[in-house]
């Protein structure tokens, strides 16, 4: 895939497997304070630019169709969709969006995708399988086990499938100024306010190769 502004590629995945972040410096009409490609439908910003934004990500990348947005809840639900291109396993037009934190897609030319603003989106693709799977991994999910139970749902050995971390917070950034608390312990973790969150959405697909 050739140079794309505000897109991060991944590396290290399997021969047919393209993905990547793409952060807020995307091709997008959104305004401030939510950078120009904006992804989300509950976070206040107009529903005709979240629209557009969408339609510039499956053009800007060229996806053979839509792909399934997820109502993203920090649980550990994973959707899994089978087909190439569109199928009618997807969800139909104007459906609800499936509740889940991840997606696995079987088929090529089938994107899974997934939206953060501050937490760590995963990518993980198998040698010699069409899976590919997207985690949305906040520290609630995390403790939770989202990423045992998209494992769970995959089909292809634990071995053999790779992964690749997208960009997310640190403990010296992170994006919000009120007292964390880390699982399973009563210490708070210290907290200093930054800017918005990284505000990414990560796309992962097994592609034709020629």
């Amino acid at each position: 895939m050739d140079a794309i502004e505000g897109w991060l590629e991944a590396t290290g995945l399997p021969a047919g497997v393209r993905g990547g972040t793409a952060t807020r410096g995307f091709a997008g009409i959104s305004g401030l304070p939510y950078g120009r490609a904006n992804y989300g439908e509950r976070c206040g910003d107009a529903a005709d630019a979240v629209a557009r934004n969408r339609a510039l990500l499956r053009e800007v990348l060229g996806l053979a169709a839509e792909p399934v947005w997820l109502r993203q809840v920090h649980g550990t639900a994973v959707v899994v969709l089978e087909g190439s291109g569109a199928s009618s396993a997807l969800p139909k037009q104007g459906s609800a969006a499936p509740v889940a934190d991840a997606c696995v897609v079987r088929g090529r030319g089938l994107a899974a995708v997934i939206q953060t603003a501050d937490c760590m989106p995963i990518l993980l693709a198998a040698e010699g399988s069409d899976e590919v799977a997207a985690i949305h991994a906040g520290w609630r999910g995390l403790a939770a086990g989202v990423i045992e139970a998209t494992l769970a749902r995959m089909s292809a050995a634990p071995a053999s499938i790779r992964a690749w971390l997208g960009p997310a917070i640190g403990q010296d950034r992170p994006s919000r100024s009120v007292p964390r608390y880390a699982p399973h312990s009563s210490t708070p973790i210290p907290a200093r306010r930054c800017a918005f969150g990284t505000g990414a959405l990560i796309v992962g697909m097994r592609i034709w190769l020629t």
